[in-house]
């Protein structure tokens, strides 16, 4: 990694890459754990982590045209980014698809590091969800160096 880092910045020092395959349904307003998360321990508190989730089988469900579904990326408990009205209409439709999450993210630290995505409804009760049908959702971190 030492000489990584005499040939010039922005190389990539590791890859942690997870999978998660079981639905999780959101059903308040609240953000709740999609399952799917990744921990990586940084070489260098100077590198970025640049962080990409596939989330697949995000669902509206067809119960209230005011089901939105809203997804988090945290770096541990620290919200870094929101993805918001996914699959919203002015109708009650049951919608299913994918959403791709892409941070580089700059964590300042040598410690272990989890990024999880979370998600939720916009409105209490009813139904939107992550990883319907049990289909599989990826999350990969890339160390790349400063």
């Amino acid at each position: 990694a030492d000489q990584n880092l005499l040939r010039g910045g922005f190389r990539i020092l590791q890859v942690v890459t997870a999978t998660y395959a079981t639905q999780q349904t959101h059903n308040t307003n609240g953000y709740t754990a999609t399952g799917l998360t990744a921990t990586i321990t940084p070489q260098f508190n100077t590198s970025k982590i640049y962080v990409q989730a596939f989330v697949n089988g995000t669902v509206k469900g067809a119960e209230a045209a005011a089901n939105t579904l809203f997804l988090e990326l945290r770096r541990d408990s620290t919200s870094i980014e929101e993805i918001q009205n996914l699959h919203l209409t002015s109708t009650a439709l049951l919608l299913v698809g994918t959403c791709n999450i892409q941070v580089l993210d700059s964590p300042a630290t040598t410690s272990a590091t989890t990024y999880a995505v979370f998600g939720k409804n916009a409105v209490n009760g009813s139904t939107v969800a992550t990883q319907f049908g049990n289909t599989k959702s990826t999350i990969t971190l890339f160390e790349v160096s400063a």
